[in-house]
Parts: C-alpha cells; sequence; structure tokens
C-alpha cells in the first residue's frame, strides 16, 4: 500500500496534523510528519538542524542513532515506522496520542 493511501495520512492531512514531535532536544530528535509521504520523519536536533528523512533512513535512525535515553521516550513508535516501511496500514488512534508526551503541530515546521 503507498502511504498516500493509509488510514494515517488521509486522517492527518484532514485534521491538518503536520508533526508529533516524539523526542526533540537540542542536540537530537525524532519526528514523525504523517502528510509527507515523501519524507514522513525528521531526524536530529537544533545543534545540526531536523532533517526531513525517507522511511527506511528514519526507522534506522530511530533504531540504531538516535540517542539511548531519547530512544527508549520514543521506543513506542518502532511498530509503527516498520508499518510505513513495510506498506502496512494504521490509523491515527492506534498511535494512542492522548496517552503519549508528544507535541502535536499543525502548520509550518518551526524550527
Amino acid at each position: 500500500m503507498d502511504y498516500v493511501d493509509s488510514t494515517c495520512y488521509r486522517q492527518a492531512t484532514a485534521r491538518g496534523l503536520h508533526y508529533i514531535v516524539l523526542v526533540y532536544e537540542k542536540a537530537d530528535g525524532f519526528v514523525f510528519c504523517p502528510t509527507n509521504a515523501e519524507r514522513p520523519f525528521r531526524v536530529g536536533g537544533d545543534y545540526d538542524g531536523c532533517l526531513p528523512v525517507s522511511a527506511s533512513h528514519g526507522l534506522d535512525y530511530l533504531k540504531h542513532h538516535l540517542r539511548s535515553p531519547l530512544r527508549e521516550r520514543a521506543g513506542w513508535f518502532i511498530p509503527f515506522a516498520e508499518k510505513i516501511v513495510q506498506g502496512e496500514d494504521f490509523s491515527l488512534n492506534d498511535l494512542q496520542l492522548e496517552t503519549r508526551t508528544v507535541r502535536l503541530i499543525h502548520g509550518q515546521w518551526p524550527w
């Protein structure tokens, strides 16, 4: 399945939800961009910039390159990043955002 056909993409587009900041600090961060099918993640922090990356690069970064304390806080998202890479469907409700410590951003990337 193409990501643009996914339930998550359609819901995020309808809600105007552009970024879900899982973790973000000066030196590192990980952001899900549910309305960006080409580059659905941003990685990095303020020092080097939080750069848009492909689904496979974002998953690799989340699993292997995100600093350990941040990886522990964002690890709940790994199964969903894997679904994006594998073309599997999920909804925003599946993320249970109301139970997570995340920042939701509607509109332009602020940093």
